[in-house]
């Protein structure tokens, strides 16, 4: 069966966009097949301000949410699959929903003496093209890269 998901961020994102609030995404940045700027990472996750008007090419697929962003002036190419979304929210009011985390692939975890670990995707990301232009983005604060597992907090 397809996983809800996917439609559930798209239409909790057009509801946000449609009141004319600025639409955010927690995102579990240790989830298989997410790239995003690891230098912006708190406790495993990251929140990024998927604005019309912070990202370009912004990309709402079933298998992949994609867009370019400016972190610190610097445009970057940002991806993850829609499970690795923890929660779609308003900025200004703290409107809309959380979701409960994924249990990660199977085909990510590897056998090490008995035990299952999940596998650390490559994390970096790459400069978008120079030819996009994005507008300046306040996707995320500094901070430092802390490997814990990720936890799901509620913004009012």
């Amino acid at each position: 069966m397809t996983s809800s998901r996917p439609y559930l961020v798209r239409a909790i994102y057009d509801w946000i966009v449609d009141n004319g609030w600025t639409p955010h995404m927690q995102v579990d940045a240790n989830y298989p097949g997410t790239y995003v700027p690891q230098q912006f990472v708190q406790e495993g996750m990251i929140v990024l301000n998927t604005s019309p008007t912070a990202v370009v090419g912004l990309e709402m697929g079933n298998e992949e949410i994609s867009f370019s962003a400016r972190f610190q002036g610097m445009e970057q190419s940002v991806s993850f699959p829609p499970e690795a979304v923890l929660a779609v929210f308003a900025r200004e009011n703290g409107q809309g929903m959380p979701f409960p985390a994924e249990p990660y692939p199977e085909e990510a975890t590897t056998e090490e003496g008995g035990k299952s670990q999940a596998s650390s995707p490559l994390k970096a990301v790459e400069p978008a093209s120079k030819g996009a232009k994005a507008e300046k983005s306040d996707n995320a604060e500094s901070g430092s890269d802390k490997k814990k597992r990720p936890t799901l907090s509620i913004v009012k």
